[in-house]
């Protein structure tokens, strides 16, 4: 239910994010070692479950590569500290020209590989 708002003073928005690196073998050391302790009871699943492995270790080990980086393309998009914000739409119900016409729907879109420099473009429009 929406608040008793004009429909024309309400600004609807999506943000589409995505992780800060492609992989997690790319992800500096360093951000590897905080990403696995921000997550350390799944990487000791994980890390049990390849103790539990039988096979050859080259097999085991290219197993355990891809269940680490499903892991990061799951979660590294969806939190915070690893995930960066690669596009931001807005749209808002401008007021029909006479009575008796519908709402126009204006749209804003921002896109950008440069997390900051979109963040700033949006604030920009925002504040216009």
């Amino acid at each position: 239910m929406l608040p008793n708002k004009p429909l024309d003073k309400i600004i609807f928005s999506d943000i589409e994010t995505t992780s800060q690196y492609p992989t997690f073998k790319e992800m500096p050391e360093k951000f590897q070692n905080l990403f696995k302790q921000r997550f350390k009871k799944d990487f000791a699943q994980m890390d049990m479950d390849r103790q539990e492995c039988q096979g050859d270790d080259d097999q085991i080990q290219v197993w355990y590569d891809e269940t680490v980086e499903a892991f990061y393309s799951a979660k590294a998009p969806t939190q915070a500290e690893w995930l960066k914000v690669i596009a931001i739409s807005c749209s808002k119900l401008a007021l029909p020209e006479n009575p008796e016409g519908d709402y126009v729907v204006k749209t804003v879109c921002y896109s950008g590989d440069d997390e900051k420099e979109l963040l700033q473009k949006f604030a920009a429009g925002m504040n216009k």
